[in-house]
């Protein structure tokens, strides 16, 4: 089993932790990171694959009703939207790390085309421009507020930011202009489908309702029109040397909604909706156990009438548990999904598991009070002390009072989850040394 290093110094933050590709190198998610990095490789080759099956005839997967298909069979292999796999999950409970794992993935994405420490399988993603919307925490997201509509408003935003203030020649002003009205349109017909569509106003000709009905059932494919021309604009504006790549990071969709039209297992949906067209990419975490039981809630709420799952039967409760297995299956390819590392379950002797790096200039009291360690510990010019050792050996330094002498089972003092490890070593810090007197008293 190969050790985990954790980063003294990263230790002493109370909340996320963003690392660059230099220190994420040696932090004790560099796993994590790789493989998040290698899933958005494959979507990126995915989109391209899929842009090269693209003909002039079909648009957006639809076959064009002006053109004979008998003419050319082949351009019609598929009259539905082209969707793949665009999302990459972190997956783990409270306090394993995920979100900092996903922001730190963010950063990276942002930082690629100027990095010389990527390793060489993941070069191809240094001539790529990712460009990373601001992360949406949708665990705090109130009653009624659309996902779509919020990655809708910041993608307007980043494109208002990157245009004001620029002298935009004559040509990318009437594209700008454009740009607009497709976003104008797409709200106006987001704001129709959530409402139910099928209204029209006063005087309104019934078949401008009906145009209008069609648009709202078609918000998806102009979703996939907008990036598509969104994208292609900010590359002709960069010098069209660049790939671009939408980035959006949605954060803890597992406690998305609260009602059977809001829910993670409808974000999920739109997700699939509106999110896995090739230019894409989606960055999510969960907890998984929560996920699953919030989908399994929504599906009762569907096919069941509502029952609790205690009061389910059990061929109604394994049907539930296989409807959500495979709906969650076709969304998230399991390459693609990174599992955050429990610190429990990993081995913890003295030769694997997790270790605490410390900087030898940086913590020279700390890395004297393991001076007889040093010639087990040294790596480099860091000293790598076991996660139990190091505790407690610092409480017993603290506080005069010793644990397990024998050092041969796990100690109810070893963390659970980088949070806990997190917050536990920032309450030692504030201990001060028992003194004489202390112990007197």
């Amino acid at each position: 089993t190969e050790s985990r290093i954790a980063n003294l110094e990263n230790l002493q933050n109370a909340g996320t932790v963003v690392l660059g590709i230099k220190d994420s190198q040696k932090d004790i998610f560099s796993k994590e990171y790789r493989q998040a990095l290698t899933a958005i490789h494959h979507i990126v080759q995915e989109s391209k694959l899929e842009a090269k099956r693209y003909t002039s005839k079909q648009k957006n997967g639809w076959m064009d009703p002006c053109v004979d298909p008998c003419a050319d069979p082949e351009t019609y292999q598929n009259i539905t939207l082209h969707r793949i796999h665009t999302m990459v999950s972190f997956i783990g409970g409270r306090g394993t790390g995920k979100t900092s794992a996903m922001l730190t993935v963010l950063r990276q994405l942002q930082t690629l085309r100027c990095s010389k420490e990527l390793e060489a399988s993941l070069q191809p993603l240094a001539s790529i421009t990712f460009i990373c919307l601001e992360p949406i925490d949708t665990g705090i997201l109130q009653s009624g507020e659309d996902i779509i509509a919020i990655v809708l408003a910041r993608m307007f935003n980043y494109l208002q930011q990157i245009t004001n203030g620029n002298n935009l020649r004559a040509r990318y002003q009437e594209e700008l202009r454009s740009l607009y009205r497709e976003f104008d349109k797409l709200y106006q017909n987001l704001c129709r489908l959530r409402k139910g569509g099928g209204h029209f106003l006063e005087g309104e000709s019934a078949l401008r309702g009906l145009q209008n009905l069609a648009s709202s059932h078609s918000t998806a494919r102009e979703f996939k029109d907008l990036v598509s021309h969104l994208l292609i604009y900010i590359k002709t504006l960069n010098g069209g040397e660049k790939d671009q790549y939408l980035v959006i990071a949605l954060d803890d969709i597992d406690m998305y909604g609260e009602n059977t039209s809001q829910n993670c297992y409808t974000l999920l949906e739109e997700i699939f909706d509106y999110l896995s067209f090739p230019g894409i990419i989606v960055l999510t975490t969960y907890n998984e156990n929560l996920l699953k039981r919030n989908c399994s809630n929504h599906l009762r709420e569907k096919f069941f009438e509502g029952k609790k799952s205690n009061d389910c039967s059990v061929p109604e409760q394994k049907e539930v548990k296989t409807l959500v297995q495979q709906f969650l299956e076709k969304l998230i390819l399991e390459e693609y999904r990174v599992y955050m590392p429990v610190l429990n379950r990993i081995d913890v002797s003295n030769r694997v598991g997790i270790g605490i790096r410390l900087d030898n200039t940086r913590d020279p009291e700390l890395c004297d009070m393991f001076e007889d360690l040093k010639e087990d510990i040294k790596q480099d010019n860091d000293l790598v002390v076991p996660v139990k050792q190091f505790l407690l050996r610092i409480i017993a330094a603290r506080t005069n009072v010793y644990f397990d002498s024998r050092g041969k089972k796990r100690h109810f003092f070893e963390p659970n989850s980088m949070r806990d490890l997190s917050v536990f070593w920032r309450m030692l810090e504030t201990l001060e040394p028992v003194t004489s007197k202390d112990g007197a008293a």
